[in-house]
C-alpha cells in the first residue's frame, strides 16, 4: 500500500508542475504522503458511503470546538516556481460563528516556514483578540510534531522560538493535525493571500467567495463529491 500511495503521489506531483503552471504546493511531498499513508491505514475499512452516513461529525467534515473555546484554522500555500508563499487563518467559535480571519503574502519560503508563520500570527491575533481558550488545527503533521516538541526540525529557529513564546502564555491551547478536507477555509484563505501583499488583509466576517468551502467543511467533502456527481 505504501508503494502505491508513493507513486502516484509523485506521478501527480509531477505532472501537476508540469502541466499547471499555476499550480502551488500546499504541503511537502514527504508530510503529504505519510499523511496519506497514515489516513489510508485508519480507514481501510470504512467505504465512502460510511463516511458520509457518519453525519456532520465525521472526519471529513469541520467540527466546532468546546462550549467557551475559540477555534483556529491555518494553512499555506507554495509556489513550486518560484516559492512564493501566503498564508490563512480563520477563528470559529463552537456555535460556527465567525470572529476573524485573516491572510497574506509572506515572501519567498518553504511550505514548512510558511505553516509555522502561519500559526505564529495566528496566536498573535488570538492573543490580542483577548481569545484565552484555543483550539488550534493544521493539516501539517510535521507542524504539529514541532510544537508538540516531539520534532527537532527547525528547534533553534526564531520562529519556532517565538510560536513557543506565544504558547506558554497564560492561557490555554489545543494543536492537533486534521485532514485537508477539514481545512478547506484556511486554504482558500491562504490562496487569497497572494493577492494581499505582505501587510495582508483581516476580516471580521469571512469574504463572500468563501461560500463554498465552508459548506464543503460543514457537510464533509465526501458528501459535496458524491452531490456534484449525482447532479451530473
Amino acid at each position: 500500500m505504501k508503494f502505491s500511495v508513493w507513486c502516484r503521489l509523485l506521478w501527480k506531483v509531477r505532472c501537476c508542475m508540469l502541466l499547471d503552471g499555476e499550480y502551488v504546493e500546499r504541503e511537502g511531498v514527504w508530510a503529504k504522503g505519510c499523511c496519506l499513508i497514515e489516513e489510508c491505514g485508519e480507514h481501510t475499512y470504512r467505504s465512502i458511503g460510511n463516511a458520509i452516513t457518519a453525519g456532520p461529525h465525521n472526519n471529513l467534515c469541520w467540527t466546532g470546538p468546546e462550549s467557551g473555546w475559540v477555534k483556529l484554522n491555518v494553512d499555506t500555500v507554495v509556489c513550486h516556481i518560484d516559492g512564493r508563499a501566503s498564508i490563512g487563518g480563520a477563528f470559529r467559535d463552537d456555535m460556527d460563528e465567525w470572529h476573524f480571519v485573516f491572510s497574506c503574502y509572506v515572501g519567498r519560503c518553504s511550505v514548512l516556514i510558511a505553516e509555522l508563520r502561519a500559526l505564529h500570527d495566528g496566536l498573535r491575533h488570538a492573543w490580542v483578540l483577548n481569545f484565552r481558550r484555543l483550539e488550534v488545527e493544521t493539516d501539517n503533521k510535521e507542524m504539529e510534531r514541532i510544537v508538540h516538541r516531539s520534532s527537532s526540525t527547525l528547534v533553534a529557529s526564531a520562529l519556532i522560538v517565538a510560536i513557543i513564546d506565544w504558547m506558554d502564555k497564560d492561557w490555554s491551547i489545543s494543536i492537533q493535525h486534521i485532514n485537508r478536507q477539514r481545512n478547506g477555509v484556511g486554504d482558500s484563505l491562504a490562496d487569497m493571500g497572494r493577492d494581499y501583499g505582505l501587510h495582508g488583509l483581516t476580516f471580521v466576517i469571512p469574504p463572500g467567495n468563501l461560500g463554498a468551502r465552508v459548506d464543503e467543511e460543514r457537510h464533509g467533502w465526501a458528501s459535496t463529491q458524491l452531490a456534484e456527481a449525482v447532479g451530473n
